[in-house]
């Protein structure tokens, strides 16, 4: 009787010892999945940033050539 209650501390210690290895296990992949979204996520606002830019540049652009397109219809 002694015995058995040993042996089943025993196997309850062990798999304590052993719940905070798995829930890493569990926990490590999950974060690996989140850096690589937040990656990801950086890259998106980095190509949003550089499509606000060239919009900006093309709408100064179309401004000076529409400024352009006004003085030559009054020279006309």
């Amino acid at each position: 009787m002694l015995k058995d209650q040993a042996q089943g501390l025993a196997l309850e210690l062990s798999s304590r010892e052993k719940a905070p290895e798995a829930f890493y296990n569990q926990v490590v992949p999950f974060n690996q999945e989140l850096l690589k979204v937040m990656a990801f996520q950086v890259s998106l606002w980095g190509k949003i940033a550089a499509i606000r830019i060239e919009f900006a540049t093309t709408r100064e652009e179309t401004q000076h050539f529409q400024t352009k397109l006004k003085a030559l219809k009054k020279l006309s």
